[in-house]
C-alpha cells in the first residue's frame, strides 16, 4: 500500500516484549491491521531485545523525525495499566502527541483514556469477569480483526449480536 508507509522505530525502542507480560507475546515484523502496514520491532529479527517504545509519567517523551511529508499519521500503541479500576475516570489524558510540522508550528493532541488508548491487560480482565464487555476505545480501532457472526444459526443466548453483523474484541495487542 504505496499511500501508508510504516516508520522504521528500532532506533528509539527502549523496552523489549516482555513489557507486556512473561506469557504474552505480541505479533512481531511487518504487520498489517485493517489493511494498513505496520512494522513491529526490527525487520527480520524474531525477537529483538527492544521492541517498543514504553513512556512513563515523569519522562520527557520521544522525537520521531519522519523526514517527509504525512498527511496522516496513525499509531500502533497500548495503555499498560489502567487508572480506571481505581479512580473510575473516563477520558483522562494520559498523554500527547505533539507534531512539529517543517513551518515550525505544533499541533499537539491529547491521548484520553478509553477514548483514543485503552488497556488490553488487567482492566480488561476485570470488566470481562465483572460486565461481560471489553474495554475498547471509543474513538480508536483495535488491531484484532472483526470476526463476522454467523449467518444463518446462532445460539439463542447471543441472539441479539447476529443483529450488529460483526463483533470486536477488545484490544489484544494495539
Amino acid at each position: 500500500m504505496k499511500d501508508y508507509q510504516p516508520v522504521d522505530l528500532p532506533a528509539f525502542c527502549n523496552v523489549g516484549a516482555d513489557v507486556m507480560g512473561k506469557d504474552r507475546q505480541p505479533p512481531m515484523g511487518r504487520q498489517s491491521f485493517h489493511g494498513l502496514p505496520f512494522l513491529t520491532g526490527a525487520p527480520g529479527a524474531r525477537r529483538p531485545r527492544k521492541t517498543f517504545i514504553a513512556m512513563k509519567a515523569a519522562e520527557d517523551g520521544v522525537a520521531i523525525p519522519i523526514g517527509r511529508k504525512a498527511r496522516r499519521i496513525i499509531f500502533a500503541h497500548l495503555l499498560l495499566e489502567s487508572g480506571l479500576p481505581d479512580d473510575g475516570k473516563l477520558g483522562k489524558v494520559l498523554a500527547e502527541y505533539v507534531f512539529r510540522l517543517s513551518d515550525g508550528s505544533e499541533e499537539r493532541v491529547p491521548v484520553c483514556e478509553r477514548y483514543e488508548i485503552s488497556s488490553s491487560l488487567g482492566f480488561s480482565r476485570w470488566i470481562a469477569s465483572n460486565f461481560k464487555y471489553t474495554e475498547t476505545p471509543f474513538l480508536g480501532v483495535t488491531s484484532n480483526r472483526w470476526v463476522p457472526q454467523p449467518r444463518y444459526e446462532v445460539r439463542w443466548d447471543q441472539a441479539g449480536y447476529r443483529q450488529t453483523e460483526v463483533m470486536r474484541d477488545g484490544p489484544t495487542w494495539y
